[in-house]
C-alpha cells in the first residue's frame, strides 16, 4: 500500500522523546525500522508461546456440534496461515505491520479493531471474576484487568515476550479441567437449528474474525528476530501458536455450549458466567474460584499485544504523532477501551457478535491486498522490500490500487453480509429470511480480483 504521511524523525533514532515516562524504563522504541544489530531475539519457538498465550480466551451460533467442529478447524486453519505469513515480515524487514502497510486509513481501522478487542476481552474477564463472587461487580474486574494489562504493555516487546512465554500454561490447564469435567455431557448429536449453510457461514465469519485479527499486528512481534532467521520456523511456530490453542478452546466452548441441553443450569447467557457456572458445578466452588481467578487474569495475555500495537498505530495516523512516546499512546488507548467496556457491559452479547463479524469483513480486503502484494507483485521475496525507503513516498507505491481495491472489498461486504440491521442481496439468495453471511468471503474475493488488475496497471504506469 502507499504512503500517506511522511514522518520526520531525523532527531530520533527509535521514536524516542525525552519524557518523564522514560524514568520508568518503559520501552521507547516506536515505528522506526529496527536495525540489524538490535535484532537479538534468537528463539524461534517464542513465536509459538507468544501466540499461544494471546489466543487463550473465546463463543456460538445455531450450528450443530459437528458442523461447528469442522467450521472451527477450517476457518482457524485459514486465518492462522494468514497470521503466519505476515509474521515473517517483521524479521525480514525490521518493520512493524502498519509501517509495511503505510496507509493512515488502515492504521486508523487497526486502532479501532485493537481497542474493540481489548473491550471485548476485559468484559469477558470481568464476567469470569464476577462468577466467583456476584458481589464483585463486573466493572471492577474490568478495571483490574485493564490496569495490569497496561503496566505490562508499557514495558514493551521483550517484556511482553517473556510474559507470554508462560502465560498460556494456566489457561490451557483450566480448559483441560473443563474438558475433562464436561465432555460426558456434550451433545454431539445436536443438529443445526436453522439453515445449516447459513449458520456455518455466519459462525465461520466470527471464527475467522477472532483469529485473523492478529494479521494487522503480526510483524510487530518478530521485528527483533534476526533478518536471517528461518522464515519457515517463524511461520510454523506462529501457525501452531494460533491454530492449536484457538481450536482447542473453541471446541471445548462448543462442547460446553452443547451440554446446556443436558445441564440447563450452565446456560448463563454470557461466555464468562457460563464458564463460572460450569466450574462451580463440576469441581466445587472453592477450587472453581481459584481456576476462575487464573482464567480471568489470563485475559491480560490476550490484551497485551492489543495495547502495545495500538500505540504503534497511533503514531502513524498523523505526521507528528510519532513524536509522542509510544507508551503514552498505550495509556491513552487503555483509557479509551476501559471507558467503552464499562459503558457496554449491559449490551455486551449483541456488541460482541456484531463486532466479530465486522472485523472479519474488514480483514478480508486487508489480507487479500497485502497477501497479493507479497505473493504476486513482490514474487514472495523479501529482497524486493527496501526498509530504508519507508519514509520516501516518492519511492513507494502510490497506494491508489490498494485504496480502490479496499473499497471494492467493502462493496463485496455489503452484498454478502447478513446482520440484524442489514442483509445483502447475495446473502438473501443463500438463505431467507435472515441470509447466509458471505460478507467476509466476498470482501476478500472482490478486493483480491480488483487488486490484481489495478496494481498491475499502477505498477506498469509508475514503475513502483
Amino acid at each position: 500500500m502507499g504512503d500517506e504521511a511522511k514522518i520526520d524523525s531525523a532527531e530520533e533514532t527509535h521514536g524516542e522523546s525525552a519524557t518523564p515516562i522514560n524514568v520508568l524504563a518503559v520501552e521507547v522504541t516506536g515505528i522506526n525500522p529496527i536495525p540489524t544489530y538490535s535484532r537479538v531475539q534468537k528463539s524461534a519457538i517464542e513465536n509459538f508461546t507468544f501466540w499461544a498465550s494471546c489466543n487463550s480466551a473465546s463463543t456460538i451460533y445455531d450450528v450443530g456440534f459437528w458442523d461447528g467442529f469442522w467450521t472451527i478447524i477450517f476457518f482457524n486453519a485459514a486465518c492462522s496461515l494468514c497470521v503466519a505469513l505476515f509474521a515473517t515480515f517483521g524479521a525480514s524487514t525490521g518493520l512493524r505491520q502498519m509501517v509495511i502497510t503505510r496507509t493512515m486509513l488502515i492504521a486508523l481501522i487497526n486502532i479501532v479493531i485493537q481497542l474493540g478487542w481489548s473491550t471485548v476481552n476485559v468484559v469477558v474477564g470481568g464476567q469470569v471474576l464476577n462468577g466467583i463472587n456476584s458481589n464483585f461487580p463486573i466493572w471492577a474486574g474490568v478495571l483490574v484487568i485493564s490496569l495490569l494489562t497496561t503496566v505490562i504493555s508499557l514495558y514493551g516487546y521483550h517484556i511482553i515476550h517473556k510474559y507470554e512465554r508462560y502465560a498460556w500454561i494456566p489457561v490451557i490447564l483450566v480448559f483441560l479441567i473443563t474438558f475433562g469435567t464436561t465432555v460426558h455431557y456434550w451433545d454431539t448429536s445436536a443438529p443445526s437449528l436453522s439453515s445449516p449453510l447459513a449458520g456455518i457461514l455466519s459462525f465461520g465469519a466470527s471464527v475467522f474474525g477472532f483469529g485473523a485479527g492478529w494479521t494487522m499486528m503480526a510483524a510487530d512481534y518478530t521485528v527483533f528476530q534476526p533478518a536471517d532467521s528461518s522464515k519457515f520456523k517463524i511461520a510454523l511456530f506462529t501457525f501452531l501458536g494460533n491454530f492449536v490453542p484457538i481450536v482447542f478452546l473453541e471446541i471445548v466452548g462448543l462442547g460446553a455450549a452443547s451440554a446446556t441441553v443436558n445441564k440447563p443450569d450452565w446456560n448463563q447467557g454470557t461466555a464468562g458466567t457460563m464458564i463460572a457456572a460450569i466450574l462451580n458445578d463440576t469441581v466445587g466452588t472453592g477450587f472453581a474460584g481459584f481456576l476462575l481467578v487464573l482464567l480471568g487474569l489470563s485475559i491480560i495475555a490476550n490484551n497485551v499485544p492489543n495495547d502495545y500495537s495500538v500505540g504503534l498505530s497511533m503514531q502513524l495516523i498523523g505526521k507528528n504523532l510519532h513524536k509522542v512516546n509510544r507508551a503514552w499512546w498505550t495509556v491513552i488507548g487503555a483509557a479509551i477501551y476501559l471507558t467503552v467496556s464499562i459503558l457496554s457491559i449491559n449490551t455486551f452479547n449483541s456488541v460482541l457478535d456484531n463486532f466479530l463479524l465486522v472485523i472479519a469483513y474488514i480483514l478480508g480486503p486487508y489480507v487479500a491486498i497485502v497477501g497479493a502484494e507479497h505473493i504476486v507483485f513482490r514474487n514472495r521475496s523479501f529482497e524486493n522490500y527496501d526498509p530504508e525507503i519507508w519514509q520516501s513516498p516518492e519511492k513507494l507505491p502510490l497506494g491508489l490500487a490498494a485504496i480502490f481495491s479496499f473499497g471494492m472489498g467493502i462493496l463485496g461486504m455489503f452484498l454478502g453480509m447478513a446482520e440484524t440491521y442489514y442483509t445483502g442481496v447475495i446473502a438473501l439468495d443463500i438463505s431467507e429470511p435472515y441470509g447466509g453471511d458471505v460478507g467476509f468471503e466476498l470482501s476478500f474475493l472482490f478486493a483480491l480480483a480488483s487488486y490484481l488488475i489495478t496494481r498491475s496497471i499502477e505498477k506498469k504506469l509508475t514503475g513502483r
